[in-house]
């Protein structure tokens, strides 16, 4: 999982490239982040210009954020990665799930 503040951070930089693809995909995170946040992204976005952040609330408007609880995670998988996700215990420690190689040599 990612902090959240980093991702955000990290759109805000994108946000001001001069590619429009990577513009583009910063406006995509920032609308995702908005999908799963809500109205609590709005408190970081404070170091966007403001002609960039007409166009993210444009972006904001055409989406409705989840209410809490409403978002189910699913992680599909395909071939042996689907097997290993099925084995994997659901919400345990992520480095239990990764397989250890014995490196005291």
């Amino acid at each position: 999982m990612m902090p959240v503040k980093e991702c955000i951070d990290f759109g805000t930089l994108c946000a001001a490239n001069p590619n429009a693809g990577v513009r583009t995909a910063a406006m995509k995170l920032f609308a995702e982040l908005y999908h799963h946040l809500g109205e609590a992204i709005r408190n970081f976005l404070t170091e966007i210009k403001e002609s960039t952040m007409k166009v993210v609330e444009e972006e904001f408007k055409k989406i409705t954020p989840y209410k809490k609880g409403e978002f189910k995670s699913s992680r599909v998988g395909k071939g042996d990665a689907a097997e290993e996700l099925a084995a994997a215990p659901a919400g345990g420690d992520l480095l239990d799930c990764m397989p250890r190689e014995d490196i005291s040599k």
